[in-house]
Protein backbone atom coordinates (compact mmCIF):
# COMPACT_ATOMS: atom_id res chain seq x y z
CA UNK A 1 0.00 0.00 0.00
CA UNK A 2 1.00 3.65 -1.01
CA UNK A 3 0.10 6.94 2.05
CA UNK A 4 0.34 10.19 0.18
CA UNK A 5 -0.36 13.65 1.02
CA UNK A 6 -3.74 14.79 -0.51
CA UNK A 7 -4.55 18.05 -2.26
CA UNK A 8 -7.86 17.68 -0.97
CA UNK A 9 -7.02 19.33 2.94
CA UNK A 10 -5.49 22.56 3.56
CA UNK A 11 -2.23 23.90 5.29
CA UNK A 12 -4.26 23.84 8.24
CA UNK A 13 -5.91 20.18 8.22
CA UNK A 14 -3.87 18.10 5.54
CA UNK A 15 -5.19 14.76 4.67
CA UNK A 16 -3.72 11.46 3.69
CA UNK A 17 -4.58 9.18 1.03
CA UNK A 18 -3.96 5.35 1.91
CA UNK A 19 -4.10 3.33 -1.68
CA UNK A 20 -3.73 -0.28 -0.89
CA UNK A 21 -3.62 -2.64 -4.07
CA UNK A 22 -5.80 -4.61 -5.01
CA UNK A 23 -5.10 -8.60 -3.41
CA UNK A 24 -6.59 -11.73 -3.20
CA UNK A 25 -7.02 -11.43 0.30
CA UNK A 26 -10.00 -9.10 1.24
CA UNK A 27 -8.68 -6.28 3.54
CA UNK A 28 -9.70 -6.92 7.33
CA UNK A 29 -8.88 -3.34 8.64
CA UNK A 30 -7.15 0.32 8.08
CA UNK A 31 -5.75 1.66 11.10
CA UNK A 32 -3.62 4.88 11.81
CA UNK A 33 -1.88 6.11 14.89
CA UNK A 34 0.03 8.63 16.02
CA UNK A 35 1.68 8.87 19.75
CA UNK A 36 -0.20 6.09 20.55
CA UNK A 37 -3.88 7.39 19.69
CA UNK A 38 -5.79 5.53 17.31
CA UNK A 39 -7.02 8.43 14.50
CA UNK A 40 -10.15 7.80 12.56
CA UNK A 41 -9.97 6.09 9.04
CA UNK A 42 -12.31 6.87 6.31
CA UNK A 43 -13.22 4.53 3.40
CA UNK A 44 -13.81 6.67 0.43
CA UNK A 45 -13.72 4.18 -1.80
CA UNK A 46 -12.63 0.37 -2.86
CA UNK A 47 -8.84 0.08 -1.55
CA UNK A 48 -9.02 4.12 -0.81
CA UNK A 49 -8.81 5.17 2.83
CA UNK A 50 -8.17 8.76 4.47
CA UNK A 51 -6.93 10.05 7.42
CA UNK A 52 -6.47 13.62 8.82
CA UNK A 53 -3.75 13.91 11.78
CA UNK A 54 -3.89 17.38 14.06
CA UNK A 55 -0.78 16.91 15.47
CA UNK A 56 2.75 16.93 13.50
CA UNK A 57 4.88 14.05 14.24
CA UNK A 58 5.17 10.38 13.32
CA UNK A 59 1.80 8.56 11.65
CA UNK A 60 1.79 4.70 11.62
CA UNK A 61 -0.86 3.35 9.08
CA UNK A 62 -1.09 -0.21 9.02
CA UNK A 63 -3.23 -2.62 6.59
CA UNK A 64 -4.46 -5.94 7.56
CA UNK A 65 -5.86 -8.38 5.26
CA UNK A 66 -8.19 -11.22 6.55
CA UNK A 67 -5.84 -13.66 7.01
CA UNK A 68 -4.21 -11.69 9.62
CA UNK A 69 -1.16 -10.70 7.48
CA UNK A 70 -0.19 -6.89 8.63
CA UNK A 71 1.95 -4.30 6.98
CA UNK A 72 3.07 -1.57 8.90
CA UNK A 73 4.48 1.97 7.67
CA UNK A 74 5.60 5.42 9.22
CA UNK A 75 4.94 8.93 7.90
CA UNK A 76 6.72 11.83 9.58
CA UNK A 77 3.40 14.32 9.21
CA UNK A 78 4.81 18.29 9.40
CA UNK A 79 2.29 20.21 7.61
CA UNK A 80 -0.32 20.46 10.56
CA UNK A 81 -0.58 24.32 11.93
CA UNK A 82 0.21 23.99 16.03
CA UNK A 83 1.47 27.46 15.64
CA UNK A 84 -0.22 30.84 17.03
CA UNK A 85 0.03 33.81 15.28
CA UNK A 86 3.15 36.26 16.31
CA UNK A 87 2.89 39.65 17.38
CA UNK A 88 5.57 41.45 14.98
CA UNK A 89 5.12 44.71 17.03
CA UNK A 90 2.54 47.79 18.69
CA UNK A 91 2.50 51.21 19.38
CA UNK A 92 0.44 53.70 20.92
CA UNK A 93 -0.65 56.28 18.17
CA UNK A 94 -3.46 58.79 20.04
CA UNK A 95 -6.41 56.97 21.04
CA UNK A 96 -5.75 53.88 19.41
CA UNK A 97 -3.27 50.33 19.66
CA UNK A 98 -1.72 49.35 17.03
CA UNK A 99 -1.19 45.60 16.84
CA UNK A 100 1.15 44.24 13.52
CA UNK A 101 0.61 40.37 13.99
CA UNK A 102 1.49 37.46 11.28
CA UNK A 103 0.92 33.49 10.82
CA UNK A 104 2.68 32.25 8.34
CA UNK A 105 1.08 29.04 7.81
CA UNK A 106 -2.64 29.25 7.72
CA UNK A 107 -3.03 33.07 8.29
CA UNK A 108 -4.88 35.30 10.85
CA UNK A 109 -8.52 35.13 11.31
CA UNK A 110 -9.11 38.66 11.14
CA UNK A 111 -13.44 38.15 11.74
CA UNK A 112 -12.50 36.65 15.20
CA UNK A 113 -10.62 38.87 16.50
CA UNK A 114 -11.34 40.30 19.70
CA UNK A 115 -10.52 42.15 22.96
CA UNK A 116 -12.59 41.48 27.04
CA UNK A 117 -11.60 43.46 29.74
CA UNK A 118 -11.88 42.48 33.28
CA UNK A 119 -16.19 42.77 33.52
CA UNK A 120 -16.05 40.44 30.84
CA UNK A 121 -17.28 43.32 28.33
CA UNK A 122 -15.96 42.06 24.98
CA UNK A 123 -14.69 44.61 22.06
CA UNK A 124 -13.39 44.19 18.50
CA UNK A 125 -11.01 46.19 16.64
CA UNK A 126 -11.30 49.27 15.26
CA UNK A 127 -10.30 48.09 11.84
CA UNK A 128 -7.86 45.43 10.29
CA UNK A 129 -5.30 45.55 7.38
CA UNK A 130 -5.23 42.25 6.16
CA UNK A 131 -1.86 43.31 3.88
CA UNK A 132 0.01 44.87 6.80
CA UNK A 133 -1.11 42.62 9.78
CA UNK A 134 -2.43 45.25 11.25
CA UNK A 135 -5.01 45.82 13.95
CA UNK A 136 -6.48 48.61 15.43
CA UNK A 137 -8.24 48.71 18.94
CA UNK A 138 -9.52 51.82 20.47
CA UNK A 139 -7.22 53.21 24.04
CA UNK A 140 -9.27 51.40 26.63
CA UNK A 141 -9.54 53.00 30.13
CA UNK A 142 -8.94 49.43 31.95
CA UNK A 143 -6.85 46.28 30.79
CA UNK A 144 -7.40 43.99 28.12
CA UNK A 145 -6.96 40.50 26.87
CA UNK A 146 -6.54 40.56 23.37
CA UNK A 147 -7.60 36.91 21.61
CA UNK A 148 -6.07 36.76 17.71
CA UNK A 149 -7.18 33.45 15.94
CA UNK A 150 -5.39 31.79 12.97
CA UNK A 151 -7.75 29.90 10.49
CA UNK A 152 -6.37 26.56 11.93
CA UNK A 153 -8.13 27.99 15.22
CA UNK A 154 -4.81 28.56 17.63
CA UNK A 155 -4.90 31.65 19.32
CA UNK A 156 -2.50 34.73 20.35
CA UNK A 157 -3.35 35.64 23.54
CA UNK A 158 -2.02 39.21 24.50
CA UNK A 159 -2.42 40.95 27.54
CA UNK A 160 -2.92 44.74 27.19
CA UNK A 161 -2.10 46.57 30.38
CA UNK A 162 -2.98 50.40 30.56
CA UNK A 163 -0.88 53.02 32.57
Amino acid sequence: FEVSASNIGSNKDPIYEIRVESTLIPISRVTATMGGHNIPVYETDSHVYQVQPEANGELLVSVTLSNHQTNTTSIMVQDVDVKTPVLLSNRQEGDTIHLYVEDVDSGIDYANVYAVDHLGKKFFPRSCNEETGEIIFDYPEDPLNIYVPDNADNVLHLILTVY
